[in-house]
């Protein structure tokens, strides 16, 4: 096997494996922050579309530490339509 085809099957995995992640998040979760690529996998955003999302300010994100979490709450908020999701009704 070449080592394209390789890196190929390596991120079918990964984008599968991801998926699965988002599927289990939007069961139950009792976490009220989630990490961005789990944010863009509910989405449906890529990792790196989702951080740009990020970046432009479009997907509302807190930082900790060196982490850059998506609070639930805002994710909610801004898929209702609220007009700042970062802000409390």
């Amino acid at each position: 096997m070449s080592k394209r085809a390789a890196d190929q099957m390596a991120k079918r995995r990964r984008g599968n494996r991801l998926t699965r992640r988002a599927r289990t998040l939007a069961k139950d979760d009792s976490r009220l922050a989630i990490d961005v690529p789990e944010a863009g996998a509910l989405l449906g955003l890529s990792r790196n579309g989702a951080y740009q999302a990020a970046a432009a300010g479009t997907l509302p994100t807190i930082r900790v530490g060196r982490r850059i979490l998506v609070p639930r709450a805002a994710l909610m908020r801004l898929l209702e339509g609220t007009a700042n999701p970062l802000k409390a009704a």
